[in-house]
C-alpha cells in the first residue's frame, strides 16, 4: 500500500512541476485553465512568478516526499493546498459559488486528502 501511495504522490508532484514549467513558459495557458486574466506585463509577471512558485513548491516537495518516503516534506504542499482551498471558500461565501470554483475546490480537497494520507503513512 505504501508503494501505491508513493507512486500517486510522485505523479501528483510531477504534475505540479509540469504546471510550474508551463506557467514559466506559457503563463496564459495556465491562466486560462484557472480563469485568471492578467493585466499587462506586471500581471503576466505575477502569473509566471506566483503560479510557478506555488506549483513548483507543491510539485517539488510532493515528489521529494514520495521518492524519499519522508512525511515531513509534505507539510509545505499541504499548507499551500489548505490556503488555496480557504481562499476559494472565502470567495464562494462572499461572492457566491461558481461551478468552476467548485470544480477547483474538489481538486484541492482531493489534494489535501492525498497529502494528509501521505503525512500519516510515509516514514518520518
Amino acid at each position: 500500500m505504501n508503494l501505491i501511495l508513493r507512486v500517486v504522490l510522485g505523479l501528483a508532484g510531477a504534475g505540479g512541476l509540469l504546471v510550474a514549467l508551463t506557467a514559466l513558459a506559457d503563463p496564459l495557458r495556465v491562466a486560462e485553465l484557472l480563469a485568471i486574466r492578467p493585466e499587462g506585463s506586471v500581471g503576466l509577471g505575477s502569473l509566471r512568478g506566483d503560479l510557478a512558485g506555488f506549483f513548483g513548491v507543491f510539485g517539488g516537495f510532493t515528489l521529494a516526499a514520495a521518492v524519499r518516503n519522508q512525511r515531513a516534506l509534505l507539510a509545505a504542499p499541504l499548507a499551500l493546498m489548505a490556503l488555496a482551498l480557504t481562499g476559494r471558500l472565502m470567495t464562494g461565501l462572499t461572492l457566491g459559488f461558481d461551478p468552476a470554483h467548485v470544480q477547483l475546490m474538489i481538486v484541492e480537497a482531493g489534494g489535501i486528502l492525498l497529502l494528509a494520507v501521505g503525512m500519516r503513512a510515509l516514514n518520518r
